[in-house]
């Protein structure tokens, strides 16, 4: 099946690594938030559910926050995507046209789940217990859907030698009306046979651990603000839940009033720390067993080719591993009071930028490869004429949005209270001949302007038995 003769690449106006690398970046932020809704939409609905008021807190927080997530998540999707349309558009395009069912089925899934996620968002604000949770299940279902259907598609568009049997198996025959008496595709064509599908998935879900570990130490240390602040239908269920009276003996016992969520910063931000822990250990163990697994059956048949570079793949490997091991220590650190909460988001935000870096940086590698006896993008992509002033326009914006979402995060980070410490007034040291030493009996100025206020108060009895006070005694003096 010829794919590539219709339609000849035309060369870009940028230098081949600047498109490649910004290709890379997009698939490596994308990875981030797209690991925070897939792994910790379940995880706040076991937080919601079973967990103590820091855990409800934390959940109500992240439901809160995911449809900002999943918006932020398509935008680093969306420009990663146009980078491959424009660079490889042919190997692209027909992958796309014959799995077109699975394009049709993630974008409604996904179009339900980001529903769901707004629903579950107004559920956790009300604190609705089970409406909460629905919404949420519904979401996790719709989310894993997604990431199904769209690694099957990248799996099958780095094989161009699947495409013809599927295109067969799902083509449709118009007769006369077909262009060439050929059949057309139908768009309905499935790929499920290749187990890759289920290891990329596998491999992108256990690396969601770390990065929901890492978002929820960064929100508990720059963006929690304390307890917030109850509405008056709040305070007033606060206080009939309070005031409840226990049933006398043999009466049943009525149903109290739900206290609102209202958790301790302390208690919250200890706790925030030992979950993230916890979350690691699956995240290590799934991502280390599927990645492993991906990595080491697709370098196979490519180790023998010109060029496969085994430096590189091994510094990839050891550093998508150093990745996941050097936030346990981190957090251990924390626990032993050696690292402060702050000192620890910063370190687990550059692991878990290492992370996703490195594996993004993987894949892009495998599919070039894979792609290569078909297509050469290096070659195709070369142009003698590079404009200079739209790649420095590009720069510019992208450097202005990363300084904006700096000021933006610190602007809602909190700031620290600087604390005043108060001298403590030290006792008059009692002498051994038991009277106190005079140096340090002195009155202050407002001591002793008080003293004497009250002393011209005092009444003076006079020799006659007669009382006078001093102040008329002193006006007689002026």
């Amino acid at each position: 099946m010829l794919v590539f003769d219709a339609a000849p690449v035309q060369g870009v106006s940028a230098p081949y690594w600047l498109v490649e690398f910004i290709r890379t970046l997009g698939f490596a932020l994308h990875l981030i938030p797209m690991g925070l809704w897939l792994v910790g939409t379940p995880t706040a609905i076991l937080l919601w559910l079973v967990g103590g008021v820091a855990s409800k807190r934390l959940a109500q927080r992240f439901f809160q926050q995911t449809p900002v997530i999943v918006a932020i998540g398509v935008l680093f999707a969306t420009a990663s995507l146009l980078f491959t349309q424009a660079t490889r558009p042919n190997a692209f395009f027909t992958s796309s046209i014959l799995l077109a069912g699975h394009w049709f089925a993630a974008v409604l899934l996904f179009f339900v789940g980001f529903c769901a996620s707004r629903f579950a968002a107004a559920g956790a604000l009300a604190e609705k217990r089970w409406r909460t949770a629905f919404h949420a299940c519904v979401a996790t279902c719709c989310y894993a859907g997604v990431g199904l259907f769209f690694s099957s598609f990248w799996t099958f568009w780095e094989r161009p030698y699947e495409w013809e049997p599927v295109w067969r198996n799902s083509a449709i025959s118009f007769g006369k009306l077909a262009l060439g008496g050929a059949a057309t595709a139908s768009g309905l064509g499935a790929y499920w046979s290749d187990p890759q599908i289920f290891l990329r998935f596998a491999g992108v879900f256990g690396v969601g651990f770390f990065a929901l570990a890492t978002w929820f130490v960064f929100d508990a240390y720059y963006l929690y603000r304390g307890p917030r602040k109850l509405t008056s239908e709040e305070i007033s269920r606060l206080r009939a839940a309070e005031n409840a009276e226990e049933p006398e003996e043999g009466k049943r016992k009525k149903r109290a009033p739900r206290k609102p969520i209202q958790e301790n910063a302390e208690t919250y931000m200890s706790r925030t720390t030992g979950l993230a822990f916890f979350l690691m250990l699956p995240g290590v163990l799934i991502a280390a067993a599927a990645v492993g697994k991906y990595a080491l059956e697709s370098a196979a048949p490519l180790q023998n080719e010109e060029r496969w570079n085994p430096v590189l793949w091994n510094v990839l490997l050891i550093g998508i591993g150093a990745s996941m091991i050097f936030p346990f220590f981190f957090v251990l650190l924390n626990k032993l009071k050696k690292l402060s909460g702050r000192s620890l988001a910063v370190a687990m935000i550059f692991c878990e930028s290492s992370l996703v870096g490195f594996y993004a940086t993987m894949r892009q590698i495998l599919q070039n490869a894979r792609l290569y006896p078909y297509f050469d993008a290096k070659e195709a992509l070369e142009s003698e004429s590079f404009q200079q002033i739209p790649i420095l326009a590009f720069g510019v914006v992208l450097l202005v949005g990363a300084t904006i979402v700096l000021l933006v995060v610190a602007t809602l980070a909190p700031k620290d209270k600087k604390k005043t410490s108060k001298k403590q007034k030290k006792a008059p040291k009692i002498p051994k001949n038991g009277s106190p030493d005079k140096s340090e009996t002195k009155e202050t100025p407002k001591q002793s302007v008080s003293s004497t206020q009250n002393a011209d108060k005092r009444p003076s009895v006079a020799p006659n038995g007669q009382i006078r006070n001093l102040n008329n005694r002193q006006n007689l003096r002026r």
